[in-house]
């Protein structure tokens, strides 16, 4: 909490003033009325006394006294009755003077009446300031002292809270008071609320990112390691993948795996919704697809499988577009089946990549005991087949336009004969550039297989 530099000042004296002040102003009444007696250095001491009390926000320093620098206001009416006072303690001491001289002392009763009526004036306004003292400066005081210790527990708050109730007042700061504890209250509970949300964010981005990381660990990578397990009897494969999570874990989901002696499998996939849950469907369908491919030589068996068991678990009603190929190594042929996912690009017989003119089926875990069918094409030589999720074709820039299907068909064109690899990276680095490179919303997966 802010507490201001310039703070409020005493504006009475200690209580040794008030005695003397008292005492010497019932001697000089004593001596004046009763006893005839002059009262030139009643005056003096008066003001010397007064000028004394006047000056105490200012520590008797009176080249302090500047409008512009005082406190508070109390002080600047303290530095006009001290102006008045010097005046008619003046006036009064060349009064005397005349009188000693001869001149009518009309003038100095003037004076004298006027410097009565001032000390009348003037012992109300003592007591009043000393009322604004009791009840205005002192409490402000102490609230000043007591804001300043720190507090960080509920525990703090009722001590400070104890400490500002011993401060007895029945007017505004009474309210300051009050609210000063309300705010401390507040403060103190939202820095409790704070440090626990902040710890549970920080154990989730915590879990998260170990969940990125198995979800990362299940998408293969090592390509270098497939090809070198295939090139000791067969033809090698040329194949390469990417999968960027629009958020750290992700729905999409690309994977290839040796189905047995003759054949070898790749998926794409694409599970609805973003976060935790699309990430425990993607691994869930990933796991079901490889083992089913393996059980069930029709892949569209394996699709009918791996639909059901998907729905039936399907808590959160997430859906799941997959596209499913083998290719046999000896009949050089690839079989596949499409739930829902976008059409392949496929390049045969060195021609350009064209999309797959196949109507997909629906998409994995909508509904129950659906049939699925199987396709199969021949795959030679140099053939290649490119796979990709909505994230490529949907890529956009501000929601302006979308990146599109006849824009991924012209570069893959563009570098149709370059290394698989290089074909995506080029892939990547146009859709990039044709969003600005912002963030995209969506995760964005490619695949690409080319029979050598």
């Amino acid at each position: 909490m802010y507490i201001p530099k310039i703070q409020f000042k005493q504006i009475l004296p200690k209580k040794t003033y008030y005695i003397f002040l008292i005492l010497f102003i019932t001697i000089g009444l004593l001596k004046t009325f009763f006893l005839d007696s002059n009262y030139d250095i009643l005056m003096l001491v008066i003001t010397i006394f007064l000028i004394i009390y006047l000056l105490k926000p200012y520590d008797g320093d009176i080249s302090k006294i500047k409008y512009n620098t005082v406190p508070n206001v109390f002080s600047k009416v303290n530095i006009s009755i001290v102006l008045l006072i010097l005046i008619i303690s003046f006036i009064t001491v060349i009064m005397d003077y005349i009188l000693g001289l001869g001149y009518s002392e009309n003038y100095l009763n003037i004076t004298r009446t006027t410097m009565y009526l001032f000390i009348i004036i003037s012992i109300p306004l003592v007591f009043y300031l000393y009322y604004l003292e009791k009840n205005v400066t002192e409490p402000l005081n102490k609230v000043s002292e007591i804001i300043t210790e720190g507090i960080t527990t509920i525990e703090d708050h009722s001590k400070h809270g104890k400490k500002l109730e011993q401060i007895k007042v029945n007017n505004e700061i009474k309210i300051l008071i009050d609210s000063l504890r309300d705010m401390e209250y507040d403060v103190v509970k939202h820095a409790q609320n704070l440090k626990k949300v902040t710890s549970e964010k920080e154990r989730y981005e915590t879990e998260l990112k170990l969940a990125s990381d198995i979800q990362n660990s299940m998408i293969p990578k090592d390509f270098k390691q497939f090809h070198d397990k295939f090139s000791e009897n067969r033809d090698k494969f040329e194949l390469w993948g990417i999968m960027k999570a629009a958020r750290q874990v992700g729905g999409d989901f690309y994977d290839y795996f040796q189905i047995d002696e003759d054949n070898i499998g790749f998926v794409i996939g694409d599970v609805s919704g973003k976060g935790i849950s699309a990430a425990l469907i993607m691994v869930k369908t990933m796991t079901l697809i490889q083992d089913y491919t393996k059980q069930y030589n029709d892949l569209s068996k394996a699709f009918y499988k791996t639909n059901n068991d998907l729905y039936e678990e399907n808590v959160e009603d997430h859906f799941v577009t997959c596209w499913l190929g083998k290719i046999n190594i000896k009949s050089n042929e690839l079989s596949f089946v499409n739930a829902g996912h976008n059409s392949p690009l496929i390049k045969l017989n060195n021609n350009d990549f064209e999309y797959m003119n196949i109507k997909p089926g629906l998409v994995l875990a909508a509904m129950e005991d659906v049939d699925y069918k199987t396709h199969t094409i021949p795959f030679k030589k140099e053939d290649t087949i490119f796979l990709y999720t909505d994230g490529v074709t949907e890529a956009n820039a501000n929601y302006e336009e979308f990146y599109g299907k006849e824009r991924l068909k012209n570069i893959i064109n563009k570098h149709k004969n370059d290394n698989v690899n290089n074909i995506i990276e080029s892939i990547e680095e146009d859709v990039e550039e044709f969003c600005n490179y912002e963030e995209q919303f969506d995760d964005t997966t490619m695949f690409i297989l080319r029979a050598k």
